[in-house]
């Protein structure tokens, strides 16, 4: 298991108050103390798991007298109807992680899932598949961990991680020019800097002043081939990314066009959701 982050326990406690604030009624009227349960969760449909270290730390945080035994490890493919892992210990407890349980490990397992498509949609060769900031509030470190899981590889996790020049910030500082220089006079000499250009015009001025990366932002396939021709040309050492609009179906035509990375928010905003049930027994 990761080590725990104070941000992920925040957000673990938060789904444990909201779901057990004042305990759990139906289970506490049917269970007495000493009554146990066991539990398995399986898929119901082929999947990649994500999200176990999370139930491991969710259980540890609650202080219930529980037990998990994992019969795969994050990463692995599952097929519909296998097993995932066991939980058992007290009754009431059980059932009183049941959704909580569920919810992490749904949720990251269809981002893991949705990415191992994507990466095998991507195919072989140069460019590499990463995530972006666009996830949900809270779960960053999580969803980020489940693109990894399901073999694509992640960008900033955070504004400190990197410079990156956006539209806004050119805006902002008056030109390209200017925010580049910007960057340059104050950030220390260990950050790449990477610009974001979405025409043909900044690109330009983008391979003048020489930057680390850049984003060929909501480029089509014709203009995006065009760019990294321009730019394998005049500046070979120049690391460039795909971004905006990026879609499973697109990926086997954008690898064909010999950039170094393809941005892909779907990963984490747009994954389809996958379903996983906890079977009980006594």
């Amino acid at each position: 298991m990761p080590a725990p982050s104070p941000l992920v326990d925040r957000l673990l406690q938060l789904a444990l108050d909201e779901d057990l604030g004042r305990g759990d009624v139906t289970s506490e009227a049917i269970f007495g103390e000493g009554d146990r349960l066991s539990a398995v969760f399986r898929p119901r449909q082929a999947l990649t798991v994500s999200g176990l270290w999370v139930i491991e730390r969710l259980i540890k945080l609650s202080g219930a007298e529980i037990d998990l035994t994992l019969s795969v490890a994050d990463g692995d493919v599952v097929a519909a109807g296998g097993e995932i892992a066991i939980i058992s210990g007290d009754a009431t407890s059980v059932l009183a992680l049941e959704r909580s349980c569920l919810n992490f490990l749904t949720h990251l397992s269809a981002i893991a899932t949705f990415t191992r498509e994507c990466v095998a949609a991507l195919g072989e060769g140069r460019a590499r598949l990463v995530d972006t900031r666009k996830t949900t509030p809270g779960w960053r470190q999580l969803e980020k961990a489940a693109v990894r899981h399901g073999g694509g590889r992640n960008h900033r996790n955070d504004l400190s991680d990197g410079v990156m020049i956006k539209d806004n910030h050119i805006a902002a500082a008056g030109s390209l020019r200017a925010a580049v220089s910007g960057v340059r006079l104050k950030a220390h000499h260990l950050l790449r800097v990477e610009l974001e250009v979405d025409t043909e015009v900044q690109l330009a001025e983008a391979l003048e002043l020489g930057v680390d990366v850049l984003m060929l932002d909501n480029f089509d396939d014709a203009r995006a081939l065009q760019a990294i021709q321009l730019i394998r040309a005049k500046r070979p050492e120049t690391v460039v990314e795909l971004s905006g609009g990026i879609t499973r179906q697109r990926l086997p035509r954008l690898q064909a066009l010999g950039a170094d990375l393809i941005s892909m928010g779907a990963l984490t905003h747009s994954a389809p959701s996958v379903d996983i049930g906890l079977d009980c027994s006594p």
